[in-house]
C-alpha cells in the first residue's frame, strides 16, 4: 500500500478477503472471532449497530452494514425497507446464502416504486408504474431475460401522425411479434433512459430517435417530468 497503513474500512476489506481464501465464512462465529481480536473498535461499532437491529436480523447484521454502506445508506434506513417490502413476514425462512440477494431486491423494488408512486393517474402514469412493476420482477425464460436489468415496454405507433403510443405493455420478454416498437427501459441515477430494442420488421419503418422522441413527448404531455427521461 505505498508504504502506509492501511485505513481500518481497507483493513476490513482486506480481512474479508483473507476470509474467503481461508474458507471460513464471513458471517460466522469464527469469522466474529478473528475480527473482534484485529480490529476491535470497528467490531464494536457494528456490534452496536447489531444490537438496534430487529432481532430476527441481527444473524444478517454483517451483511446489512455491507450493504448499507454499499448503497449509502444507514443500516436503520435498510431496515426500513425491509419492513416495508414485508422482508420480514418470511425472514426466518431466509438461508444466509440468499439473504444478499433478497434484500438487494427489496431495495430496488423500493427505490422503482417511489420514483413512480407521484406520477399522474392517467395513461402516462399508469404505463410507467406498469413498468416499474415489471423492473422489480425477477426471473422468466430464459438466462438473457433473468440478466437484464431492465424491461421492455412494446407499443404502437398508427395514424396520420403517428406520435401517441397505443397498446402499451410493459414485460421482460424481449419477443416482438406484433407490436411496431419494442423500447428498452433501464433506471439509473432517478431517471429514466429509454432506447429502441428492436423495430418489427413488417411495420413501417422509423428511426429509432424518432419513436423515442414520440414515446417522451407523449410521456412528457401526460405530467411525466422531463427532468425524469433521458
Amino acid at each position: 500500500m505505498s508504504g502506509r497503513a492501511p485505513t481500518e474500512r481497507e483493513a476490513d476489506a482486506l480481512l474479508g478477503d483473507w476470509l474467503d481464501e481461508k474458507g471460513i465464512p464471513r458471517g460466522s462465529p469464527r469469522a466474529a472471532g478473528v475480527r473482534a481480536a484485529l480490529l476491535p473498535a470497528r467490531a464494536a461499532s457494528d456490534a452496536d449497530v447489531a444490537a438496534k437491529l430487529n432481532p430476527k436480523l441481527r444473524r444478517f447484521s454483517s451483511i446489512l452494514i455491507r450493504i448499507a454502506a454499499e448503497h449509502k445508506m444507514t443500516v436503520a434506513a435498510v431496515e426500513a425497507v425491509l419492513v416495508k417490502r414485508g422482508l420480514l413476514e418470511y425472514v426466518d425462512d431466509i438461508p444466509t446464502s440468499r439473504f444478499e440477494h433478497q434484500v438487494e431486491l427489496a431495495l430496488r423494488s423500493d427505490e422503482l416504486a417511489r420514483a413512480v408512486e407521484n406520477y399522474p393517474d392517467n395513461a402516462q402514469g399508469e404505463t410507467m408504474r406498469s413498468v416499474a412493476t415489471a423492473m422489480s420482477a425477477r426471473g422468466g425464460k430464459s438466462v438473457e431475460e433473468v440478466a437484464r436489468d431492465g424491461v421492455f415496454l412494446y407499443a404502437d405507433f398508427y395514424g396520420a401522425s403517428a406520435g401517441a403510443p397505443s397498446g402499451l405493455v410493459a414485460t421482460r420478454d424481449p419477443d416482438i411479434q406484433a407490436p411496431m416498437v419494442a423500447f428498452y427501459l433501464k433506471h439509473e441515477g432517478g431517471r429514466w433512459i429509454i432506447g429502441v430494442y428492436r423495430q418489427n420488421k413488417r411495420a413501417p419503418q422509423r428511426s429509432d430517435a424518432a419513436y423515442v422522441d414520440a414515446l417522451k413527448a407523449w410521456l412528457i404531455k401526460g405530467g411525466i417530468p422531463a427532468r425524469d427521461l433521458r
